[in-house]
């Protein structure tokens, strides 16, 4: 899967990568399955909340300028309602995100030292492969979406009963 194999990857990456997705998929894939799940949905999770805070702040509305310590229910970006279905990141959300690019890097070739194929190249490298796995990657997705669903219910029920 990385820029080694040329413009349309080699045999040896295909057949690595459909072992991978072979495994990944599997029964016995299922713990990481899980753990991607997991790591995919929050960096999902906080890439759109901070997207959100950027957009809101380039147009003037930095809610801690609009209406500091207030808990009113505006539908602005970071006040209200909206604020607890997408809080700020903290820390750890930051760091998170990182660590994810940083993997995702990796997966493309960049983090050892292989040339930059970028997203677009990286996916067409890959895809051929992964439509072998149509249905489970759906699926995955699926459950990723659900995921982030239930994220954002549990946050605005947090908010609701408080």
């Amino acid at each position: 899967l990385s820029a080694a194999g040329g413009e349309g990857g080699g045999k040896d990456e295909d057949a690595a990568a459909r072992e991978a997705l072979k495994f990944f998929f599997s029964d016995d894939g299922s713990f990481f399955r899980t753990f991607m799940l997991d790591e995919i949905a929050d960096t999902v999770d906080c890439v759109s909340r901070d997207v959100l805070f950027t957009i809101g702040k380039r147009f003037g509305l930095d809610p801690d300028l609009l209406m500091p310590g207030s808990n009113n229910v505006l539908l602005l970006p970071g006040v209200g309602l909206l604020r607890s279905l997408n809080p700020p990141l903290s820390k750890k959300d930051r760091e998170n995100v990182e660590q994810i690019f940083k993997f995702l890097s990796f997966l493309q070739g960049r983090g050892a030292g292989g040339a930059n194929v970028g997203v677009r190249g990286s996916i067409n490298q890959i895809a051929p492969v992964v439509n072998e796995f149509r249905r489970e990657t759906r699926d995955f997705i699926i459950q990723v979406i659900l995921r982030l669903s239930e994220k954002r219910v549990a946050r605005g029920l947090k908010y609701l009963t408080t």
